[in-house]
């Protein structure tokens, strides 16, 4: 027992306990939501070096934008899965991903020895091992785990710079630039550390001019030594980025720009309502974030702001501490203000939440300072352990699901559920393909068709019983043919729980995270909607209308097969009918898109334009991104002879999509006839 009487023997043994842990956990981490599409990457630019550049396939990449990533830890582990033979890749880079999230952990705590000794870095271990969604991520997210090991591993290194700019030591300095290169070689975004040395190095060297030591550098020193960091951090940062060597100034600076206002959006349910991921909320992110970690951080790191501005220190020692509270504070700063495009809760800011325990783990620290009875301080430990209780026992009940933890001030995780994205990098769909992989083997004496609104073929590939895969959008599952799906929740309207809607007819297994399913096993209950469908492909809408009204008999909640039954009674002009249709659908998802549009097509057929113009404005309300109903509306105010309208709606429409070829030849024919009129 003395061995625990030492602080540092406590730290060693946490970290040693995490070491052996974390790698066993990530066994169970699922392929993350874009971690296939890295992959292919890292593949294409192992290419590009072995090629020695003539190989440009990891620099054509119109569709994934990955090209502007370094990503230099999928393209190292890929790598070196190929130079050791490893069939197993994701297992072989999650693991890899664990201990790259242990290294975290270790420089976080070694951030916390340095501003405030082994009891804060204690504190720093067990706050990070009991944050379920930073032990989620360390298990298979390969972009924002190594980054954040660079992006702490850099704070490190500067506050050991700017401790002594007169005597760095040499191993403090390669310390520097490799942990900023680091950065910088996953994405772009890595040059934030380099302005904060710049920034923090700086302010450094004019505190040692004006102090009363005289301890200021030679200046000639002092910058030679500052350039050399910098530009060494920043080219071997681009050694492993094809993009960023093809032209090392201007491709990199270009990378961040895309970045910062990255093209892809997203639809994200926030609040209970779903927003495009470029029109969230401003607080989207702190909200996020104050939801999702464990409570106790937050009074804690308001304890640290107070304790180091009401004691006073040297100038070094507070500019290290202002220095951790920057790297937490600019990042959300400058996302909320450059209003960047974000999505999937906060993860693309993980890399300031290391610096966040930190802060939080000073702050408890502090309390125990000026406490001389030893039974106040175990008390105190005992009620911050006791804190920790939910979200450790939120991680051991729902592994490998523990990013989906949300903490008491989201409310309810019934209510959560219906608020917030859940399992928004779709980890569940792992299990949920091997039990089907199990059943169907057990089973199933033909070979099965499995459909997924994710990819699932690299969890089949030893199963002799799986003879195809086809990907469907959830919505659209019954225009597929399939006799078992998977499907994951996050793209479900919150209205399909509350009417039972979701799990879907045929479930036969749940995967669930706190009791509520997040992804399901579903046997195809009948083939109707798919044959409707078909029938209504051949023309032939009658025998369309018989196979899904039966479809919609046996599943009432199978929206694709409402929708296809209301076209096939719109094209019978059986007006009455389809509308009976598209409302039954509209009655399950309220505001959908489909629903309406087609609702509005038919209170144009039936002489009623102004309804049609109000689905059209509801459309365009819960979806400004919707340019065929741009288009459609266009058409409708046309048809009413407000021309210029129309063209403001086109304009609109080619915004979203410029190459939209009916939306330019109608805009061009509407403009034409009032040259003509004029």
């Amino acid at each position: 027992m003395k061995w625990f009487k030492d602080t540092r023997h406590i730290l060693f043994s946490l970290l040693a306990v995490l070491l052996v842990l974390m790698p066993i956990l990530s066994l169970d981490a699922g392929i993350s939501g874009d971690e296939e599409v890295h992959l292919k990457q890292a593949e294409f630019v192992i290419k590009y070096y072995a090629s020695f550049g003539q190989d440009k396939a990891a620099l054509n990449t119109p569709v994934t934008n990955l090209k502007y990533y370094g990503q230099s830890f999928d393209n190292l582990t890929t790598l070196w899965a190929q130079l050791l033979g490893i069939e197993d890749i994701y297992t072989f880079r999650h693991i890899c991903n664990s201990l790259v999230g242990w290294l975290c952990i270790l420089f976080a705590a070694l951030i916390a020895v340095h501003l405030s000794g082994y009891r804060a870095a204690i504190f720093t271990v067990l706050l990070l091992a009991a944050s379920p969604r930073f032990i989620g991520h360390s298990l298979n997210n390969l972009k924002d785990i190594p980054f954040a090991l660079g992006y702490v591993a850099s704070i490190f290194f500067t506050m050991k710079v700017i401790s002594d700019l007169k005597n760095i030591k040499l191993k403090y300095a390669v310390g520097l630039i490799l942990s900023m290169a680091l950065t910088l070689s996953i994405r772009p975004g890595g040059l934030l550390v380099f302005c904060y040395f710049v920034l923090f190095a700086a302010i450094a060297y004019f505190i040692g001019i004006k102090s009363e030591n005289n301890d200021k550098p030679r200046f000639l020193i002092f910058l030679l030594t500052f350039v050399l960091i910098v530009v060494s951090s920043y080219f071997i940062g681009l050694l492993f980025w094809p993009y960023a060597l093809e032209n090392p100034i201007i491709n990199p600076i270009i990378s961040m720009k895309m970045m910062s206002d990255y093209p892809v959006r997203l639809r994200q349910l926030f609040e209970g309502v779903v927003f495009w991921s470029d029109q969230l909320p401003w607080y989207y992110l702190i909200k996020y974030v104050t939801i999702t970690i464990p409570i106790v951080i937050l009074p804690l790191t308001l304890i640290y702001v107070i304790c180091i501005f009401n004691k006073k220190q040297s100038p070094i020692p507070f500019l290290k501490k202002i220095l951790l509270l920057f790297v937490i504070i600019f990042p959300f700063g400058f996302t909320i203000v450059a209003d960047s495009n974000v999505y999937g809760a906060w993860r693309h800011l993980l890399f300031t939440y290391p610096p966040l325990v930190i802060v939080a783990a000073i702050g408890l620290s502090n309390i125990m300072i000026p406490i001389k009875m030893k039974i106040v301080k175990n008390g105190i430990i005992i009620v911050f352990m006791l804190t920790l209780l939910p979200s450790t026992s939120f991680i051991i009940r729902n592994h490998p699901l523990e990013y989906t933890y949300f903490n008491k001030l989201a409310g309810d995780y019934n209510n959560v559920a219906n608020n917030y994205e859940l399992d928004y990098y779709y980890h569940s769909v792992r299990e949920a393909s091997l039990w089907l992989k199990n059943h169907i083997e057990k089973n199933d004496a033909n070979k099965v068709k499995i459909a997924s609104n994710y990819g699932i073929s690299d969890y089949f590939k030893k199963s002799d019983k799986a003879i195809s895969f086809a990907y469907t959008p959830y919505y659209s599952r019954g225009n597929t043919d399939w006799d078992y799906g998977i499907f994951y929740r996050t793209t479900i309207a919150p209205s399909q729980t509350s009417q039972k809607l979701w799990p879907p007819t045929g479930t036969l297994k749940c995967i669930n995270t706190e009791g509520i399913a997040v992804c399901v096993i579903v046997k195809r209950q009948t083939h109707d909607d798919y044959l409707g469908k078909l029938a209504y492909e051949n023309e032939d809408y009658t025998q369309a209308v018989s196979y899904l009204s039966m479809a919609t008999q046996i599943d009432p909640g199978n929206e694709i097969a409402w929708i296809n039954l209301g076209k096939s009674y719109l094209k019978l002009s059986k007006y009455n009918k389809a509308k009976e249709a598209f409302s039954q659908c509209l009655n399950m998802i309220p505001d959908y898109e489909p629903s309406m549009y087609y609702l509005a097509q038919i209170e144009i057929l039936t002489g009623k334009p102004e309804k049609a113009e109000n689905f059209y404005k509801q459309i365009l309300k819960n979806n400004s991104k919707s340019y065929k109903t741009y288009l459609a509306y266009a058409q409708l105010k046309e048809s009413l002879n407000e021309k210029l309208n129309a063209i403001e709606l086109l304009d609109q429409c080619l915004k979203l999509n410029p190459n939209y070829k009916l939306a330019i030849d109608m805009k061009k024919e509407i403009k034409n006839e009032i040259t003509e009129t004029n």
